[in-house]
């Protein structure tokens, strides 16, 4: 069965829609269900309609041919089609044939198989629907790898939300605040693992907020997801190192416009990124360990912010006009103390067994990390 809303004459509205089996494995056994939310990436509707087509055929055999392997039953649905013209945003099977399955898991093979761009886990650890949450909401977004989460992290979103609220005309409406991870940061740690991204995963809903695993490592690629799915402001919240890096052009080396047209696509409608200040000593080893990065930040500050970083020379005009412009502000109201914390320092003290971490971890995340474990190898 299929629910689906097809490109329009226009071309101009979203295509997408709920897809579904119910099925048995034995006689007279209780119905297991397979459901899919699926977007169609073609530009015609009679291209859409072949997809969808191929799709359910796909599901139906392997329904009934791989339900005891439910990642393979998901692989199996590219057959004929391949990924780039059906995208999966979230599934669910249940049933009996179903008991031992993890749903975070199976939704985050969506994104291993390159199915999905992004999966959202809400407070309550269930998958949620990214499209139903992120509709029509102003948004804030704590980017980082949260190796682990630390109170640095929770004086971001706390005094950046705060200020998001205050300069935003919001109407009173209370945002969606969103902890995102990228899995190609993962990735470049060499941590990309099922069990220790889920784990990861868990450390941050104990903050209560929703989390959404993304492939996106490209800000922009970012800010046009969400834009897909609201009109109103967002913030995007991030240290100043990684506002240096936005100004690399490796990151743009693709676009036939480069950072001019990354950045356009970055900020449109709305966007403004929320820059928490970063101790000068930490600043300038993340810039070490950068490839490409050529500024080294005087010695003459405690902490670099949006009023003193230096980006590369040649796109300090840009910096500056995207500075007046109020797309690139300061999160005024931060913590100095814990603004000179890093999360490599806490991960340090978790191998060495040193109770002292406990200091610089929310509260809720400190019984996770020590039940599952992670953080206490290099890594």
């Amino acid at each position: 069965a299929d629910t689906v809303a097809a490109r329009n004459f226009q071309g101009t509205n979203e295509c997408h829609g709920w897809m579904g089996i119910r099925f048995q494995v034995t006689p007279q056994g209780e119905p297991n269900e397979i459901v899919l939310h699926v977007r169609m990436l073609d530009t015609a509707n009679v291209l859409q309609q072949e997809a969808l087509g191929i799709f359910g055929v796909n599901l139906i055999y392997g329904a009934f041919h791989y339900h005891e392997d439910p990642e393979r039953l998901i692989a199996s649905l590219a057959d004929n089609i391949g990924t780039d013209r059906i995208e999966v945003e979230v599934t669910n099977f249940s049933g009996p044939a179903f008991e031992q399955v993890d749903q975070r898991s199976l939704n985050l093979a969506l994104l291993e198989k390159n199915f999905s761009n992004a999966t959202m886990f809400g407070p309550d650890g269930t998958v949620k629907l990214p499209s139903e949450e992120l509709h029509k909401r102003p948004v804030v977004l704590l980017r980082g790898s949260f190796r682990p989460i630390t109170l640095a992290n929770v004086d971001m979103l706390d005094a950046g939300t705060a200020q998001f609220v205050e300069e935003a005309n919001l109407g009173g409406e209370k945002p969606l605040v969103i902890i995102e991870m990228t899995i190609r940061n993962l990735l470049s740690h060499n941590l990309f693992g099922r069990e220790t991204l889920l784990a990861l995963v868990d450390t941050l809903l104990a903050l209560g907020h929703n989390v959404l695993i993304t492939d996106y490592q490209e800000y922009y690629r970012l800010s046009s997801y969400l834009r897909r799915y609201t009109g109103l402001p967002i913030a995007i919240l991030l240290g100043a190192n990684n506002l240096y890096y936005l100004f690399d052009e490796q990151y743009y080396v693709h676009l036939h416009g480069g950072i001019l047209e990354g950045f356009g696509r970055l900020f449109r409608e709305q966007v403004k990124l929320y820059v928490y200040p970063m101790a000068n000593e930490l600043f300038a080893k993340s810039l070490s360990e950068h490839e490409g990065a050529d500024v080294v930040p005087s010695q003459g500050m405690k902490f670099v912010t949006v009023e003193n970083i230096q980006v590369q020379r040649k796109y300090q005009g840009l910096f500056f006009y995207l500075w007046d412009s109020r797309l690139i502000t300061s999160i005024d109201k931060y913590s100095p103390e814990l603004a000179q914390l890093h999360s490599s320092f806490v991960r340090k003290l978790i191998r060495e067994n040193n109770p002292e971490w406990k200091k610089y971890v929310p509260a809720a995340a400190i019984p996770i990390i020590e039940e599952q474990k992670i953080f206490t190898t290099s890594g």
